[in-house]
């Protein structure tokens, strides 16, 4: 399991022709997001969230991304 520092590394690591795809919450996005290290952003929202935390972090990276498209699937 990787932590924010980990996947920072990981993502760095990777060579310019390569992709990632990471899933995971705000303690894994947020310090990719601090270093600009996303490009592209999926998210899927379900209608119970368990536990406790950050839903969706608050940053000000997240304001250049642009919604390009909404699909529902199933009851999510």
């Amino acid at each position: 399991m990787c932590r924010g520092g980990e996947v920072v590394q990981f993502v760095r690591d990777l060579s310019a022709d390569k992709s990632a795809w990471i899933d995971g919450g705000n303690q894994i996005l947020a310090p990719l997001l601090d270093m600009d290290l996303i490009n592209h952003l999926m998210s899927q929202l379900a209608p119970i969230l368990l536990g406790r935390g950050i839903l969706f972090p608050q940053k000000e990276a997240l304001k250049r991304f642009t919604l390009k498209e909404i699909h529902q699937y199933e009851q999510f």
